[in-house]
């Protein structure tokens, strides 16, 4: 796969007015812009129409980047795009049809784009209500239980937290989560104003949908059903305005920010898949698959690196046994530092390091450490310790065999001589009292470190997937209802 840019483009291509004084004169009459906006929406067409006469004396394309517009003028890519879009909606840039918009279900009676928003905006208007006007405190995983419990079936703990992420995004909300996931959740603004800000943005969304199907339905006609649909932002503004449903009445007043919110929340709930234009957050990378296959690297390329690192870990162990010999001998840790400067490094690790030393110091633990973690094992159960290739392992044995124990010192070694990340592991039992001891015995090997590892029963992770609290009631159908 190769990466290439993701910036967002205004094309010189598209400048309507004719030199800088009827831009000028333009951007200063129209309404769209605030007194502090005229001079950076100014600073921005005339950088574009520079580049354009450049570029056309040159015989190259224009320079227009956002982020490189940005920079050179030192104004945030958020005011650029802002004005920008001010300027296609006032006529001085053309409007583009820079927005592709994926409705995957075109042809379809289900309709999935459309119900995918009625039950999200089901779902936002119960969290909304349920905001008290000092704060609300509670776990994901509470109120996603609790909006199930109050017949909204469809709720997930992931649609809860795509909702809030937004509501914070867009200044809704401020949210706080502590290490043990309870959320803290303060409304902005009063109550009145939230519910109309979000009954507004409701019917935009309604209204973008239906306008897309009508668009879809006539670009998919004797053409494939997948294919885009082609618009700008300002067109669905001037569609929506000029909409003579009674349902818009009070959208004369409509403003631009209003419609890219609206489609901002149809992406992030997955009602719609949008690409180009600027209301994305983070722009889509672009991304292709090079048609020749072959492997590019091989393990013989990281051979060097892998020499490296396990020089590194020698090195600490080298600087220990210099420490231990300042405190027992200082000639003997003088002629060891000497040795070290002057010798062959191979000839200097075989002499200070002789035997089973010479495995001590290829691992990163101190010989102290590795003694109380495995030194009691057998031939067998550090075998299995020892395999970091083996994709699964299955230890068969009868019981007081020392399964636990080996699966405890298996999961010692996984965090501390295989590096493997606390948030990369599950260990999953069938009680909660083999949970318990699987955590108590782990403390005792790797500390306060333990609780950081994650170790359920299977009825609790199910949960856990569902959003859902636990309780034995519920325990006993809950297989069947989680997601295939």
């Amino acid at each position: 796969m190769v990466r290439g840019n993701n910036v967002p483009h205004v094309y010189a291509t598209g400048i309507t007015v004719k030199n800088m004084d009827e831009a000028r004169e333009r951007i200063s009459a129209s309404l769209l812009f605030g007194l502090d906006e005229i001079d950076k929406a100014v600073r921005i067409i005339k950088s574009l129409i520079s580049q354009k006469h450049i570029a056309k004396a040159q015989d190259s394309e224009a320079e227009s980047r956002i982020d490189y517009l940005a920079d050179i003028l030192g104004i945030s890519k958020h005011e650029v795009i802002s004005a920008v879009e001010r300027m296609r909606q006032e006529g001085i840039l053309a409007d583009s049809k820079d927005i592709s918009a994926y409705l995957l279900d075109v042809g379809s009676s289900e309709r999935k784009s459309w119900t995918q928003l009625e039950r999200f905006g089901k779902l936002e208007r119960y969290i909304l209500n349920h905001i008290p006007d000092d704060s609300l405190r509670i776990s994901c995983k509470q109120l996603n239980d609790n909006a199930v419990n109050d017949s909204i079936l469809t709720s997930t703990e992931k649609d809860i937290r795509t909702l809030l992420y937004f509501l914070t995004v867009k200044g809704y909300i401020r949210k706080k989560e502590d290490a043990n996931r309870n959320m803290e959740i303060h409304r902005l603004t009063d109550m009145e104003s939230i519910t109309k800000r979000f009954e507004r943005r409701l019917e935009i969304s309604h209204f973008t949908i239906e306008w897309l199907y009508r668009l879809a339905a006539e670009t998919a006609k004797g053409t494939s059903q997948n294919k885009p649909v082609q618009f700008s932002v300002v067109e669905l503004l001037n569609q929506i305005k000029s909409n003579s449903q009674s349902l818009f009445s009070g959208f004369n007043n409509l403003q631009l920010e209003e419609v890219e919110e609206a489609l901002l929340y149809l992406s992030k709930i997955g009602a719609l898949k949008l690409e180009g234009g600027f209301l994305v957050l983070y722009n889509a990378m672009n991304i292709q698959r090079i048609k020749d296959s072959k492997s590019r690297y091989k393990q013989d390329d990281y051979r060097m690196l892998n020499e490296f690192y396990k020089q590194k870990i020698q090195q600490v162990h080298i600087v220990g046994e210099y420490a231990n010999l300042m405190v027992k001998d200082y000639n003997s840790a003088l002629q060891y530092v000497q040795d070290y400067f002057q010798m062959d490094y191979k000839k200097f690790v075989s002499k200070y390091f002789k035997e089973e030393r010479v495995s001590e110091i290829q691992r990163n633990l101190t010989p102290q450490k590795y003694k109380q973690l495995f030194g009691q094992l057998s031939q067998r159960q550090m075998e299995i310790i020892s395999d970091k290739d083996s994709r699964c392992i299955v230890v068969a044995a009868g019981p007081g065999s020392g399964k636990t124990r080996v699966l405890v010192h298996k999961l010692a070694s996984l965090l501390l001589l295989e590096d493997v990340k606390h948030e990369q592991l599950l260990m999953l039992t069938f009680s909660r009292a083999a949970a318990t001891e699987f955590k108590q015995r782990l403390m005792e090997l790797i500390g306060n470190a333990a609780h950081f590892v994650e170790i359920k029963t299977f009825h609790s992770y199910c949960f856990d997937l569902l959003g859902r609290i636990g309780n034995l009631e519920a325990a006993k159908t809950l297989c069947q209802k989680l997601p295939i």
